[in-house]
């Protein structure tokens, strides 16, 4: 193409800043510094992604107690002045929420801010993570963890320096994970968001005889795949699926349910760990004397800082 009005092309300077698969806790503090000649920086934060939730071991068929599915981290967007920003900015990365063999844990806020602070006047970015996904007990599955809060400008004082916002707010909300099944039922489906949000919640793990949630997506829809859960009565491989990144884009899917196993001595399948920003599965139903299947890890939430 020519340029007929000889403008150069912008030279883009992007940083991603992630914490560590197995990080738990409060992420360290990382460090972005300015470059030269930038007019303009662009935030985009997320949250990190709440746990699955563990099932129960059943002692009967009536038994109905899997897990649920964790809720995705929030989305945040806003673009700056350069010059309305110091030349350094401080990043905590908000990690996925833990798993495991009780109720899952909430994902960690993703905070930007002029200084190693999360709160007061100094904050750009506050983005909090999803709630993991509640335990099956008894005769009762799980709920499906909440998405993230939209972002408050309370708790993010310095964002109105930005110069767009989603319709006078800063964010997109997190998307909640899915239940587990009831009696003889596969965790509850989950569609995938329509709100601009580009993380998912988890699906909840099968109930008896059942398999874990899927993913649904539009028919005929080439992009985004179908996530299936894990399958039922089929012994330690019936753990759901792994969240991954959808090929050629920013767009990320969290862990399914895994599948139920009430042949007896089995163990239910695992929930399957979120991807970036996204719920981790929850557990499906193990009968009588096997082991209780745990919730799948939360994936970690991600800054990108765009500088042009």
């Amino acid at each position: 193409m020519l340029d007929v009005f000889d403008i150069p092309s912008p030279e883009f300077n992007v940083k991603t800043f992630i914490s560590a698969p197995t990080a738990t806790g409060a992420s360290s503090w990382q460090t972005w510094v300015k470059p030269r000649g930038c007019s303009f920086i662009h935030i985009f934060a997320v949250g990190g992604g709440g746990g699955g939730g563990a099932a129960i071991v059943g002692d009967s068929y009536l038994s109905t107690g899997c897990g649920g599915g964790g809720g995705s981290g929030t989305q945040s967007s806003l673009l700056f002045l350069a010059d309305n920003l110091p030349d350094m900015l401080f990043i905590q990365v908000g990690n996925g929420g833990e798993g495991g063999t009780g109720a899952g844990v909430a994902g960690g806020t993703s905070v930007v801010s002029i200084a190693a602070i999360t709160t007061g006047n100094l904050v750009l970015i506050s983005t909090s993570g999803g709630s993991g996904g509640g335990l099956g007990s008894g005769t009762t599955s799980g709920l499906g963890g909440n998405g993230g809060a939209t972002t408050t400008i309370a708790s993010s004082v310095l964002s109105y320096l930005a110069q767009l916002t989603y319709g006078g707010t800063i964010s997109i909300a997190g998307q909640a994970g899915t239940a587990g099944g009831t009696f003889a039922m596969g965790g509850v489906n989950l569609v995938l968001p329509i709100t601009g949000l580009i993380v998912t919640g988890g699906t909840g793990g099968g109930s008896a005889n059942a398999p874990g949630g899927n993913f649904i997506t539009p028919v005929g829809d080439y992009v985004f795949p179908v996530q299936l859960g894990g399958l039922a009565n089929i012994g330690v491989d019936s753990k759901g699926s792994n969240g991954f990144k959808v090929p050629n884009l920013l767009y990320f899917y969290g862990g399914t349910g895994g599948g139920s196993n009430f042949f007896g001595n089995g163990v239910g399948g695992s929930g399957g760990i979120g991807s970036y920003g996204c719920g981790g599965g929850g557990g499906g139903l193990t009968y009588d004397t096997g082991l209780r299947a745990s919730g799948g890890k939360g994936g970690s939430g991600f800054v990108t800082i765009t500088a042009y």
